[in-house]
C-alpha cells in the first residue's frame, strides 16, 4: 500500500527547521521565554540583520509569535505543538561535536537537569517521574491525590495551572535525557 501525505504540506515548514541559524533560533526559544531579537542572534552566533531575516521567515511561516512590549519586540513559539516537533526531531538527530569547554559544560548540564518549553526534562526530569511512580505519586497521566499532597508539602501549588501541563502526557511522561 502506498502511503502519501495529502492532508499537510509539510516541506515548507520542514524547509523552515532546516536552515541551521533558524534551527538555533527555534532552540533557543524551547525554554518558553520569549526573547528579543538581539539575543537570539546572539545566542545563533549571526548579525542582527541576520536574525531579524530569519525571524521574519518564521513568522510567515507560523513557527514563532512576537510579543510586544512597548518598544520591544520578544519572540516565542507560536504554541507547544512547535516545542513538541522540535523535541522529537532532536530525538532522532546526531549530537553535534562539542569543541569547546563552554560546549562540554552545557551539553553535561542539559543533560543532567533542564526544562523543555513547558515540562522537566534531562535525566533529573525522567528520575523524577520515576520516583513519583514507584511511590504511588503519579498514575497513567495524572498526579495522584497522593502525589498533590506530597507536592503541596514540597512547596509546589498544585492548584495552579502549571502542574497540569509540567505533569500531562506531553510533559514528564514525554520526557527522554539527552544522551
Amino acid at each position: 500500500m502506498e502511503h502519501i501525505a495529502r492532508d499537510a504540506d509539510i516541506a515548507p515548514v520542514a524547509a523552515l527547521i532546516a536552515d541551521p541559524t533558524r534551527a538555533a533560533i527555534l532552540t533557543a526559544l524551547l525554554g518558553g521565554k520569549a526573547l528579543a531579537a538581539g539575543e537570539l542572534a546572539r545566542m545563533s552566533g549571526v548579525s542582527a540583520a541576520t536574525a531579524s531575516a530569519h525571524l521574519a521567515k518564521l513568522l510567515d511561516g507560523r513557527l514563532v509569535d512576537v510579543v510586544p512590549q512597548g518598544r520591544h519586540r520578544y519572540y516565542r513559539l507560536a504554541g507547544h505543538e512547535i516545542a513538541e516537533v522540535l523535541e522529537a526531531l532532536a530525538g532522532i538527530s546526531a549530537r553535534p561535536p562539542v569543541r569547546s569547554l563552554r560546549q562540554s559544560r552545557q551539553a553535561r548540564l542539559l543533560e543532567e537537569a533542564r526544562t523543555c518549553y513547558d515540562h522537566l526534562a534531562g535525566r533529573a526530569g525522567v528520575s523524577l517521574l520515576d520516583r513519583l511512580k514507584e511511590g504511588g505519586h503519579y498514575a497513567g497521566h495524572d498526579v495522584t491525590d497522593r502525589g498533590e499532597r506530597l507536592l503541596s508539602r514540597l512547596g509546589v501549588d498544585v492548584a495552579g495551572e502549571g502542574l497540569a501541563e509540567l505533569f500531562s502526557g506531553k510533559g514528564l511522561t514525554s520526557v527522554t535525557p539527552v544522551t
